[in-house]
């Protein structure tokens, strides 16, 4: 598919087997950035799966359009979307902000991790019980097989700061039955203790007509006892096959 142009940056995906999409796009131009940090420099952000890196990107720009200095760091097992991930943090045009990618699996970077992460956001592997492709890579990126959503909160409970924020996409079914995971740790967790609360849930639908298709959902981890209020909202994307004007607005720093 070659190299996908935003505003500010270019997205060369000539190796990952999931390229530039909508999913992504949603969640880099949605999720709350970072803001309760001592200093600008200490700002950490981590995407798990980061593919051709582009909401990683999505994230340094972010960063940057509001004149703080950050790392945005990104996570990727499969070696082919590394190259292009490395390729398109390399050409990243942000002098404030430090990319960072590691060629690892997320649970391998969990046992090394020296410092906490103020965001984990991410676009997930998501189908559980579902007919495979024939493409390796596109099944690794796509099932849960090497990533469940257990697995993505207990090792983002152990990389988060307190206070901290993940963000991720998720189509519906899956988005409520991650929420009922989380819910069901909250309830055993102890009250000393940090765990995981739903922040903000965004129901993403094509056309106002039709049932939500997606999921954008922000967990904030602070202990067991905060009572947090998760923020409900709903995106409607298109209107008599135009942009509505709420999707161009949240999309608008990015596509040309």
């Amino acid at each position: 598919m070659g190299t996908f142009r935003f505003k500010q940056f270019e997205v060369v995906q000539d190796f990952a087997a999931m390229k530039v999409n909508t999913d992504a796009v949603l969640l880099g131009a949605w999720m709350s950035l970072p803001k309760e940090v001592c200093t600008p420099a200490q700002i950490r952000m981590l995407d798990i799966g980061t593919g051709t890196g582009v909401i990683a990107l999505m994230a340094a720009q972010r960063l940057a359009d509001a004149g703080l200095c950050g790392t945005v760091e990104a996570v990727e097992i499969d070696t082919d979307a590394c190259k292009d991930a490395e390729r398109n943090f390399g050409a990243a045009p942000w002098e404030g902000v430090n990319m960072v990618l590691h060629k690892k699996s997320l649970q391998e970077l969990s046992d090394s991790l020296p410092d906490k992460y103020n965001l984990i956001f991410t676009n997930p592997p998501y189908f559980i019980d579902s007919l495979k492709s024939s493409d390796d890579a596109k099944c690794l990126a796509r099932h849960t097989d090497s990533l469940s959503q257990r697995e993505i909160l207990f090792h983002c409970a152990k990389m988060l700061a307190p206070g901290g924020r993940l963000a991720l996409v998720l189509p519906v079914t899956e988005g409520e039955e991650f929420l009922r995971k989380v819910e069901f740790l909250r309830n055993h967790t102890p009250q000393g203790e940090n765990c995981f609360h739903p922040h903000r849930i965004c129901r993403v639908h094509t056309v106002a007509r039709k049932p939500a298709k997606r999921m954008l959902i922000e967990l904030a981890f602070s202990s067991a006892a905060a009572d947090i209020a998760a923020e409900t909202e709903q995106l409607v994307m298109l209107n008599n096959g135009l942009s509505t004007d709420q999707y161009s607005e949240l999309v608008g720093s990015f596509y040309l």
